[in-house]
């Protein structure tokens, strides 16, 4: 199940598996499970074990009775994190199996943060904490800022500054609702003057890295992009907004950051970012790479090379430069 529908005091036995990147979700849900066991039992009722390296480390607890007559709640992280390994030997499904079988009915399992065997995860209940689809992840927000309203457009910036990461998004909504005084709506003039755009954060990184000829910055940042599932359609169109950018910042007349960022429609400190960044090539540099950019996005669109080789070969040129 989605974590977003879950809820643990209808789930009251057995053995969950918390899956997904979104820390948010995983910790909502592990407060969820924390709040089964009242304040006077946890001491004793409620077990929290991280990390352990074989499954029967987790007996004592599984196995154990709460005094109070409740129930047994066992939160157990960092299991097989260095991938498959032992995680997925014989021994280890066969010590798994024997925890399920051992867990007393008043006991509830819980394990996080962990890579377990693919024939046990389908034994147990899994908690999908990945990051929503947009559509849910709006009306989530929607309901979470009641009775305070938040218009359409200021729903749609939020998600997508914010690469729909529910923690992130959390933070954001409490700057939001401090901004937006007296329970007033939040629009999407408040989301555009306090909330940083994930991907023109990330374009400067990669930008900043090219600058400096840190290859294995660079290296980290294109994996990083590559992990969440941007398009390399994105990453190219990305790219050559941000050299376009630091082409105007270098050949801009204005003087400050204030006047700059006023010319081009962008926030202040976009604008002083891009100078700093814009600094380190040359205008004829600057003109050479924006050139080299959008021949890449011809390449992929008239079917000459795919996205992916268009913008590796981009990104390599301007590297060696």
């Amino acid at each position: 199940m989605r974590a977003v529908d879950f809820r643990a005091s209808e789930e009251t036995e057995g053995a969950f598996y918390i899956t997904g990147d979104d820390g948010y979700w995983r910790d909502k849900a592990l407060g969820e499970f924390r709040a089964l066991v009242p304040d006077y039992a946890r001491d004793l009722d409620l077990k929290s074990i991280y990390p352990f390296r074989n499954p029967d480390e987790l007996e004592e607890a599984v196995t154990s009775f709460s005094p109070f007559g409740g129930k047994v709640v066992v939160l157990a992280g960092g299991y097989g994190q260095s991938g498959k390994g032992d995680s997925e030997s014989r021994s280890a499904v066969a010590g798994w199996s024997r925890i399920l079988e051992e867990s007393g009915t008043d006991t509830v399992l819980v394990v996080y943060d962990s890579k377990l065997p693919a024939q046990i995860a389908k034994r147990m209940t899994e908690i999908d904490c990945s990051r929503l689809d947009a559509q849910t992840l709006k009306g989530y927000i929607t309901e979470l800022v009641r009775p305070r309203k938040i218009d359409y457009r200021a729903l749609n910036m939020l998600a997508e500054y914010t690469n729909r990461d529910m923690a992130r998004i959390a933070n954001e909504i409490a700057k939001l609702e401090a901004y937006c005084a007296g329970g007033a709506e939040i629009t999407a003039e408040a989301v555009d003057a306090l909330v940083a755009d994930t991907a023109d954060n990330a374009a400067y990184e990669f930008s900043g890295a090219l600058a400096d000829r840190n290859r294995a910055k660079a290296t980290e940042l294109l994996g990083r992009f590559i992990a969440e599932g941007v398009p390399y359609t994105m990453l190219l169109s990305l790219l050559t907004n941000q050299y376009r950018r630091l082409l105007h910042c270098s050949l801009s007349p204005k003087a400050s950051d204030a006047e700059l960022a006023e010319a081009l429609g962008i926030k202040e400190y976009a604008a002083r970012r891009s100078r700093e960044t814009a600094r380190k090539y040359t205008q004829s540099a600057l003109k050479k790479i924006l050139t080299l950019l959008v021949n890449a996005e011809y390449s992929f669109k008239s079917g000459e090379m795919s996205d992916e080789t268009a913008f590796r070969t981009a990104v390599a040129e301007i590297t060696a430069m």
